[in-house]
């Protein structure tokens, strides 16, 4: 796996991490190159915690129902969970 691709699968697994940690109501420890770093690994900020940015800029276009889909790809989480994340952008 190139560098590009492990860091936007670490920022998945990441993002995966504050929700569930954000489920428990237990705080998440921050993470190196966190969003807003210099090394972000692919991950912007959102409301209900951070999402790989490449599910942003979907959600942002208008495209809810690939943005829902590449966000389950990314992190293995539900459609409900992952529709209710797209739906808070």
């Amino acid at each position: 796996m190139d560098d590009a691709a492990l860091a936007q699968r670490f920022g998945a697994i990441e993002a995966q991490l504050k929700l569930i940690s954000q489920h428990l109501g237990v705080e998440c420890p921050p993470f190196a190159g966190a969003a807003g770093d210099a090394g972000s690994a692919g991950v912007a900020g959102a409301a209900d915690g951070a999402v790989p940015t490449e599910v942003l800029e979907l959600a942002q276009a208008g495209k809810e129902i690939q943005a829902i889909s590449r966000l389950r790809q990314l992190t293995g989480m539900s459609l409900v969970e992952a529709k209710r994340i797209v739906d808070g952008l």
